[in-house]
């Protein structure tokens, strides 16, 4: 399954893509 960190990073990362996507897009991580 293809993660879609565009949506992703449009809200804060999950913990579970926060390592893919924040890595790519530099979301946040929820909690901080």
């Amino acid at each position: 399954a293809q993660i879609d960190c565009d949506k992703e990073c449009n809200r804060r990362c999950s913990k579970a893509y926060c390592g893919i996507c924040c890595e790519k897009c530099h979301c946040v991580p929820p909690g901080t």
